[in-house]
Order: C-alpha cells, then sequence, then structure tokens
C-alpha cells in the first residue's frame, strides 16, 4: 500500500510540475475508453477537492475504491467466499461500464469536464 501511494505521489507532482499525463494506450489504438479512461484525471480532481468533476471523468472509481476496501477487510476476517463474491461482481460492474460508455446514449459515462 506505502508502494502504491509513494507513486501516486511521484506521479501526482509530475503532473503538477510538469504537466506531463500517462495516455491511455487502449484509447489512442482504439478510440474507445476503457473502464479506467479518465481515472488519474478524477484522482487529481480529488486531490483538489473537486468531488463532481472526479466523478464526470470516471465515476467507477467511487464504486471500485469503497468495493476493494470492503474486500479487504472481508479477507483480512476470513471471509473469503464473501470477498471472492464482492471481486466477481466489482469486475462485471466495470467491464460493463467500459463497455457501456462507448455507446452514445450512455456518452454520459465518458469522461467529460464540467464548464
Amino acid at each position: 500500500m506505502l508502494i502504491l501511494l509513494t507513486i501516486g505521489f511521484i506521479y501526482y507532482l509530475i503532473v503538477k510540475l510538469l504537466g506531463i499525463t500517462i495516455p491511455c494506450v487502449f484509447y489512442k489504438i482504439t478510440n474507445l475508453y476503457c473502464p479506467g479512461c479518465g481515472m488519474g484525471r478524477a484522482v487529481m480532481a480529488l486531490s483538489k477537492f473537486e468531488v463532481y468533476q472526479a466523478f464526470r471523468y470516471n465515476s467507477i472509481l467511487f464504486i471500485a475504491v469503497p468495493a476493494l476496501i470492503m474486500e479487504w477487510q472481508l479477507r483480512k476476517h476470513r471471509k473469503i467466499k464473501v470477498a471472492d463474491s464482492i471481486i466477481i461482481t466489482l469486475l462485471i460492474i466495470v467491464l460493463g461500464y467500459g463497455i457501456l460508455r462507448n455507446f452514445a446514449v450512455f456518452s454520459f459515462l465518458a469522461p467529460t469536464i464540467i464548464q
């Protein structure tokens, strides 16, 4: 966890100081949004307490993070079957999100900047 936080902090500094971000390779190749498109921008928006903008960049973040924390706690208390169910459900939700956000009718799921 400490390693991930350190990497995240270094990425934050690089973006803030140099303005360099990591582009989505999947989007560059296919011109389709993956489930993670906008995740970096969402985290950056959250670091500035811009919760609604973070939600517009990637709303799955607000489902995945609490679900992963819950799964981690269940594993810690040795409730493996329930934890596995959470991971499987989360995978289905994330894959569905990744597919739906590329259809025009679900364009509100695409990463967008609010004005």
